[in-house]
C-alpha cells in the first residue's frame, strides 16, 4: 500500500500516485481526471504532471495508493507524522459542529500506517450507530402492497382485477406496517457496507460486521441523494438525525467507485472545512457566552432579518452573518468565520476585498460595536483593525485563532483567546 500524507496547498506528482510507468491513456487515469474535473475542480487542480491540493481536506484513493490530505492549520503540529493531535482535534471539532458524537475514542493506534483520517471518521460513525442500535433497530410505518389470502388495510380494486382475475383465493391490499425494514435502516445498512469496503482499519471492519448482522433482515438498496429526501421525519427519528446527516455526507462525498477484473478502484472523500470551522467556533462561543460576553446575551447562528436592497418594499439579498451576539435585542458583536490562510507577505495579510465589502454591508445594516473576520492560525497570529470612516467608530477586525492546541485538554485557552479578542477593542 502506497501512502502519501500531505496538507492543503501542496502538489503531488501523478507518478507518485499511479506509479512511475503510468499511462495517461489508462482507464483509471482517465476516470480519475474526469471525475476530479466534474466535482472537485475548485479544490483540486490538475497540472501537466501533478495534482495541486488547494482547499481540500480528506482522502483520495487510487488503487493501492492512499493520499491523506490534512488541514493546513495543523501542519506545524505534527512531528515525525505523529497524527494523534490532528485526529483528536479533528474529531473534537466534528463533535462540536454536531456532526457526530465524540465518545473519547482512544487514538493511540491511529498512527498505524493502515489508518487514515477517513478511518477515524468512519470509526466515530460506526461506534455511534452501534450505540444507537444497541437495543433495537428504528421502526417506522412503511406502505406495503401485497397479494394476500386475507384482507388487510385497503383493497386495490384495479390491481386485484389484473392480478387475481382467475384466482379468487387472493386479494391485492395496500396497508401500513410498523417495521424495521424501512428506508432509514436501508440507508444505514448501505452506508455501513460502503464504509466496510472503504476502511483499512480492522477495528472498523469488525464493527461493520456486527452492525450488518443486526441489520441482516433489512433489504439491500442503492442509496442516492434522493433517498435521503424521501425519509419521513417524525418524533421517533430524532436520535438518528445526526447519524443520517453523517451518512448523507459520506455517500455524497464518494464521488466515484468502480471495479474491473483487476479489482482497481478510485474514490475521493472530502470534509467541508468551511462548515466545520464555522460550526465549531459557533458552538464554542455559544457554550461559553457568559464567560466571553457576560450575562444577558444571546448568541445566534446564521440569523439575520436584514436585507442588502429592497425592491418595491420587498427585501432582496438577505444578509446572514455566521454569528450574531445580541444584548437586549441589539446586535453587539458580529463574527464571520473564514477558513482561509492569511499571509503577512500579502496586502492586508491576504484578507480579500470581497470579505471587507461583505462586512461593510453587515455593519451598515446591523450596526454592531465591532465586526470580526475570524481565520484559523497557520504560521503566526494576526490581528489587524480597519475603520470604515476616517474618524468613525465602526470597525472591522481581521484576526486569527489558534486551533493547533490540544483542544480536548486546552480548549479553555482558546476560549480565553476569543474573549481577549472581543474585549481588547
Amino acid at each position: 500500500m502506497n501512502r502519501i500524507i500531505t496538507f492543503e496547498h501542496t502538489k503531488i506528482k501523478y507518478s507518485d500516485i499511479f506509479g512511475k510507468n503510468y499511462s495517461v491513456n489508462s482507464r483509471e487515469f482517465k476516470k480519475f481526471i474526469e471525475n476530479i474535473e466534474q466535482k472537485y475542480k475548485e479544490s483540486l487542480k490538475l497540472g501537466y504532471d501533478y495534482i495541486s491540493i488547494k482547499n481540500f481536506v480528506g482522502v483520495i484513493k487510487v488503487n493501492d495508493c492512499i493520499i491523506e490530505v490534512l488541514p493546513k492549520m495543523f501542519a506545524n503540529s505534527i512531528k515525525d507524522f505523529d497524527k494523534t493531535v490532528v485526529y483528536n482535534n479533528f474529531c473534537y471539532m466534528l463533535n462540536k459542529a454536531n456532526r457526530v458524537k465524540y465518545n473519547n475514542i482512544s487514538t493511540e493506534t491511529f498512527n498505524s500506517i493502515h489508518v487514515s483520517v477517513l478511518d477515524y471518521y468512519i470509526n466515530i460513525f460506526l461506534e455511534e450507530l452501534n450505540n444507537k442500535l444497541r437495543t433495537n433497530l428504528y421502526h417506522a410505518y412503511e406502505c406495503k402492497v401485497e397479494n394476500r389470502k386475507s384482507i388487510k388495510g385497503k383493497i386495490l380494486v384495479s390491481h386485484n382485477i389484473k392480478a387475481n382475475l382467475y384466482n379468487r383465493s387472493k386479494i391485492v391490499c395496500k396497508y401500513e406496517e410498523f417495521t424495521e425494514n424501512n428506508l432509514v435502516n436501508q440507508i444505514l445498512k448501505f452506508t455501513v457496507k460502503k464504509m466496510m469496503k472503504v476502511t483499512r482499519w480492522s477495528k472498523n471492519k469488525k464493527l461493520s460486521k456486527i452492525l450488518l448482522n443486526k441489520m441482516s433482515e433489512i433489504d439491500d438498496i442503492v442509496v442516492t441523494n434522493e433517498s435521503f429526501n424521501n425519509i419521513k421525519h417524525d418524533n421517533n427519528l430524532y436520535y438518528l438525525e445526526k447519524i443520517l446527516s453523517t451518512a448523507k455526507m459520506f455517500i455524497n462525498n464518494l464521488f466515484t467507485s468502480f471495479e474491473n477484473s483487476n479489482k482497481q478502484d478510485i474514490f475521493v472523500f472530502s470534509f467541508d472545512m468551511n462548515f466545520l470551522f464555522q460550526e465549531y467556533i459557533y458552538s464554542l462561543v455559544y457554550d461559553n457566552k457568559h464567560f466571553i460576553f457576560g450575562k444577558n446575551v444571546d448568541v445566534l447562528r446564521q440569523s439575520g432579518k436584514k436585507y442588502l436592497i429592497y425592491d418595491n418594499g420587498i427585501g432582496k439579498l438577505k444578509l446572514i452573518p455566521d454569528i450574531l451576539i445580541e444584548e437586549d435585542n441589539n446586535v453587539k458583536y458580529l463574527i464571520d468565520t473564514k477558513y482561509k490562510i492569511l499571509d503577512e507577505s500579502k496586502l492586508r495579510f491576504g484578507i480579500e476585498a470581497d470579505d471587507i465589502y461583505q462586512m461593510n454591508a453587515y455593519i451598515d445594516k446591523f450596526n454592531p460595536q465591532i465586526a470580526i473576520l475570524l481565520y484559523p492560525e497557520v504560521v503566526k497570529k494576526y490581528s489587524q483593525k480597519y475603520s470604515l470612516e476616517k474618524e468613525g467608530n465602526n470597525k472591522i477586525l481581521g484576526c486569527t485563532v489558534n486551533l493547533k492546541l490540544n483542544l480536548i485538554e486546552d480548549e479553555k485557552k482558546l476560549i480565553e483567546e476569543i474573549k481577549e479578542i472581543i474585549h481588547s477593542q
